[in-house]
């Protein structure tokens, strides 16, 4: 009898092992911590560390960071080389979730003691962010695939967490009907141009970039995941 309920045991287990999917993912600073969440469908795989840069020009520059495993505080993430930090006047954040006020700021000069409503960085976030001076945003990290990003109705400012550049149509075919135009600012033209993207018309934005962010509108609420 013992050893039938010990192979039914047996069995049991091997079953649910074959059905279940666990996915672990250790970034620099994790490599001690495994969750141990269990999930319907996941991947296992170790991302080998990325180089992240971007040249930033004095002035307005729209961007975001592919690079930010988790939400990191904005005084450790906006570093050159050798974690110098950058000369930067502030830095902005949108969220349309957020009713009482839809822009969140931090500016490097406040004291200490100032209340700063914009702490930390999202990969899934896009930012302006205006400079002093021309420096390079720089940082080892890791590069996520699939990232799922919750797109609201009406203008959204959203990161773009890959390290590929691709058609803006390619990004967006999951969303499709569900936008009505994507716009950037982009500092590598002379004085900074805004570019649009609209489906069915001409536009000067055809490929997303990494390290860029991007305003969609949305007519509809939808996620969008980003390979």
């Amino acid at each position: 009898m013992r050893l039938i309920i010990f192979v039914r045991m047996a069995f049991a287990l091997v079953f649910v092992v074959a059905i279940t999917f666990v996915s672990f993912i250790l970034p620099s600073e994790m490599h001690d911590f495994i969750s141990g969440k269990v999930t319907a469908q996941a991947y296992i795989y170790y991302t080998p560390p990325e180089n992240c840069s971007v040249d930033l020009m004095q002035g307005i520059n729209i961007v975001s960071f592919y690079c930010e495993t988790l939400e990191t505080p904005v005084n450790e993430s906006l570093v050159g080389l050798n974690k110098t930090k950058l000369n930067y006047y502030a830095i902005f954040m949108y969220d349309s979730t957020n009713l009482n006020d839809s822009w969140s700021s931090y500016k490097p000069d406040l004291p200490t003691w100032a209340t700063q409503s914009l702490n930390s960085i999202s990969r899934k976030k896009g930012y302006t962010i205006i400079m002093n001076e021309q420096g390079m945003y720089y940082k080892e990290g890791y590069a996520y695939h699939n990232t799922q990003i919750q797109l609201y109705t009406g203008w959204n400012f959203i990161g773009y967490p890959t390290d590929e550049i691709r058609n803006v149509t390619d990004v967006l075919a999951q969303i499709e009907g569900k936008y009505t135009r994507v716009e950037t600012y982009r500092t590598i033209a002379v004085n900074g141009e805004w570019l649009l993207y609209m489906p069915g018309a001409e536009g000067n934005l055809t490929v997303m970039i990494p390290m860029e962010g991007y305003w969609i509108l949305m007519n509809e609420s939808a996620s969008l995941v980003v390979y």
